[in-house]
């Protein structure tokens, strides 16, 4: 048999792999807070200093405010996001490929590929088209929580 047939979980998680990946370099070359210093739009003075509002006016250095309590607490959230998101991808593989006599959906793995490589272009799509007009109507925080209680509760409904 081929690599997938003795391996069968490879090609959804190649495929998620990839995605990732592709997402990644995206990033990497578009963004602007990824971009060499003289591709970047900020000037040498803004990169330099910046000065805060309401202060004496005094310059101070951007790299003594980067890791700002809100913006750890950020990073946190989003590791925490992240992880649970990957954990419940891997969950996902698991449920739908187990009978569905042991209570889940007996998806093989071209099934399971097909369904995962659905969800990533609907995320895509959501990411591209609803959440930038979600963010401009609601707010990004306001859109997180609405999606996190709403990510829990799917989730509370599935078997474990």
């Amino acid at each position: 048999g081929t690599v997938f047939e003795t391996s069968p979980y490879l090609l959804p998680n190649l495929t998620y792999a990839i995605f990732a990946a592709f997402v990644w370099v995206i990033g990497v070359l578009f963004l602007e807070e990824s971009l060499p210093q003289s591709a970047s739009a900020l000037t040498d003075q803004d990169e330099r200093v910046s000065r805060r509002p309401g202060s004496s006016g005094r310059p101070i250095a951007i790299s003594s405010r980067c890791f700002t309590p809100n913006l750890s607490v950020l990073i946190m959230t989003y590791c925490a996001v992240s992880g649970c998101f990957n954990a419940t991808s891997q969950l996902f593989i698991l449920m739908a490929s187990y009978s569905v006599q042991t209570g889940g959906f007996g998806f093989g793995p071209a099934q399971i590929g097909f369904v995962r490589n659905s969800g990533a272009l609907g995320q895509i799509v959501s990411q591209f088209l609803v959440y930038p007009e979600l963010c401009k109507n609601y707010g990004p925080y306001r859109v997180f929580w609405v999606a996190w209680f709403t990510f829990v509760a799917v989730w509370g409904i599935f078997p474990l």
